[in-house]
């Protein structure tokens, strides 16, 4: 029996109030993150500087969807950015 293939998510989740975008869950690690990667300029480059995808870092700057944590880590490090824990 042959395997479907897997679907391809448009960055929206289902709830019961309906489909609400991704971009509406994001935390504060993302919205730093986005706002230093739309102010870097050149998606591009960041991307194969941090060794991600180009597609998924232009689809996390048109807020389609989120970053796994990896991804977000090789971008933070690029950008200078770094995590500390708050109390």
């Amino acid at each position: 029996m042959a395997r479907a293939k897997p679907r391809k998510t448009s960055g929206t989740v289902s709830t019961s109030a309906g489909r609400v975008r991704a971009a509406e869950y994001a935390t504060q690690l993302e919205k730093r993150l986005h706002a230093a990667v739309c102010q870097y300029g050149n998606n591009y480059e960041l991307a194969h500087m941090a060794g991600v995808a180009p597609d998924m870092l232009s689809r996390f700057v048109r807020k389609e969807r989120s970053l796994r944590l990896d991804s977000a880590g090789k971008l933070a490090k690029v950008l200078g950015l770094v995590l500390t824990e708050t109390s």
